[in-house]
């Protein structure tokens, strides 16, 4: 038996949960947290050549997965949501981004 690829284990979790729908939500759930445990974090300034991932890559990767995350959890809010995070582009003091993520996280408490 050949093993799952990512995307049929991610699916498997999605779809065939005995939690159903609510499995989705902490599938989704952890996602967003742990990107933006990441994003929290200040951007890596430089890399270790011989590392197998670059930490710059892999600090960028989560920050797009981010977005889209926040963009699902918040449709209402989208477009709010992805001209603050597009901002990112163009901050490159963590402090700044720290805060603006922290102020994205203050929209769960609008009426959605």
């Amino acid at each position: 038996m050949q093993p799952k690829s990512n995307t049929q284990f991610v699916r498997d979790l999605m779809e065939f949960s005995d939690f159903g729908g609510t499995a989705q939500i902490a599938v989704l759930e952890a996602i967003r947290v742990y990107t933006k445990m990441v994003v929290d974090q200040p951007r890596p300034e430089e890399d270790d050549p011989t590392a197998f991932l670059s930490k710059q890559l892999w600090w960028d990767v989560n920050a797009d997965l981010h977005r889209q995350a926040m963009a699902r959890t918040f449709p209402k809010h989208s477009e709010e949501i992805e001209s603050e995070l597009n901002k990112r582009d163009a901050v490159h003091d963590a402090g700044k981004l720290a805060r603006q993520m922290q102020e994205l996280s203050e929209w769960k408490k609008r009426d959605l």
